[in-house]
């Protein structure tokens, strides 16, 4: 299913912003720019995932879920370096966005008869 306009405005905020709030996160500017560079990559997974053919609300929401983990590991360099929460809601929200993603791109690939549910592939 095609992406609405308002799901292919999404995926363009996901894109610019995410380098945005990263490059704001840590306390130096080293850091800042190093974070921010890998940000531009996560930002754009996300948003092709976002607006990509699969289920949006499987795999798009996934990897929104699989950024936000990153940014909070980004915010641990700085203002929640202290943050004893925010080690647990990174491995869950990593771990809950790469499940979603897998789960919903082998849904559909099934459903697509990509390959049969048990086949194995070389």
């Amino acid at each position: 299913m095609a992406p609405t306009f308002s799901q292919k405005l999404l995926a363009i905020a996901i894109f610019l912003l995410t380098p945005v709030i990263a490059y704001g996160l840590p306390p130096t500017t080293d850091e800042a720019v190093q974070v921010a560079a890998y940000s531009v990559i996560l930002a754009a997974m996300a948003a092709m995932a976002w607006s990509s053919n699969f289920p949006r609300y499987r795999v798009g929401f996934g990897a929104v879920l699989f950024v936000i983990s990153d940014l909070l590991i980004f915010a641990e360099l700085g203002p929640l370096a202290n943050s004893k929460v925010s080690g647990i809601a990174i491995w869950y929200l990593y771990y809950f966005g790469v499940l979603m993603i897998a789960v919903g791109v082998a849904q559909t690939l099934v459903k697509r008869g990509h390959y049969a549910a048990g086949e194995e592939r070389d």
